[in-house]
């Protein structure tokens, strides 16, 4: 399950580069009445380098989840990264905040894989 949730949390992250664009259009669509006045305001958005920091933190959170994920390393930091995946791609739709919820549960499910103890201690863990 950890295994899933780093694949599932790299895959989201990178689909997650569109985000920011999302949400400038979202921005955009509430605060214009014309649609020339929407295309300036979204463009002047999405061109601003505060669109490109938020893009680059949130691949960094999401995708370097779930490389901790993979390497059983940081477990906190791959919980980190499946929470703002469900966040972010949950503005699109619930659906997209699907494989979100599913890492954050397999994470869950699997923390006592990133503390390294031996296996007959897991189970204390879990409860």
């Amino acid at each position: 399950m950890r295994i899933a949730a780093g694949i599932m949390l790299i895959i989201v992250g990178i689909a997650s580069i569109a985000v920011p664009v999302q949400v400038a259009e979202m921005i955009a669509q509430t605060r214009t009445d014309s649609y020339e006045d929407f295309l300036e305001l979204a463009f002047s958005l999405m061109t601003s380098p505060w669109a490109a920091i938020a893009t680059l933190v949130l691949l960094g959170l999401i995708v370097g989840g779930g490389i901790c994920a993979l390497r059983k390393k940081a477990w906190g930091w791959a919980f980190s990264g499946a929470i703002c995946s469900m966040i972010a791609m949950g503005l699109y739709s619930v659906l997209f905040a699907l494989p979100g919820l599913l890492a954050v549960i397999f994470l869950l499910k699997r923390k006592g894989e990133f503390l390294k103890l031996p296996p007959s201690e897991h189970k204390l863990v879990e409860d």
